[in-house]
């Protein structure tokens, strides 16, 4: 099973050795964001908050996003692939992280 390193929008490294709900989570929860998964009746929806809870107005609450999915795994699968919709994050497999590590080093 693939492992996961998330770097924020300046290409820090985050975390790393993480599977794809830790993953996930860590993009969406990044900078005091919050997330939901709710039932939307046939498919699961992910919803998000409009802003920081570290914001000075709150979280401005909750919209859905464009991330659905049958399953939690299916939401955790498309916020890792769509990761720089979230303050452009980005997310690479551990095996890619350390190749492009070594090319950059």
């Amino acid at each position: 099973m693939a492992t996961y390193a998330v770097l924020d929008r300046h290409g820090s490294l985050q975390d790393r050795g993480l599977d794809a709900s830790a993953a996930a989570q860590l993009v969406l929860t990044h900078d005091g964001h919050e997330y939901e998964i709710r039932s939307g009746g046939k498919w699961l929806d992910l919803w998000v908050s409009r802003a920081s809870r570290n914001a000075s107005g709150g979280t401005g609450g909750m919209t859905r996003s464009i991330v659905f999915g049958a399953t939690e795994d299916d939401i955790w699968r498309e916020v890792i692939a769509r990761a720089g919709m979230w303050d452009e994050q980005i997310v690479h497999t551990d095996s890619d992280y350390d190749v492009l590590s070594r090319i950059t080093d």
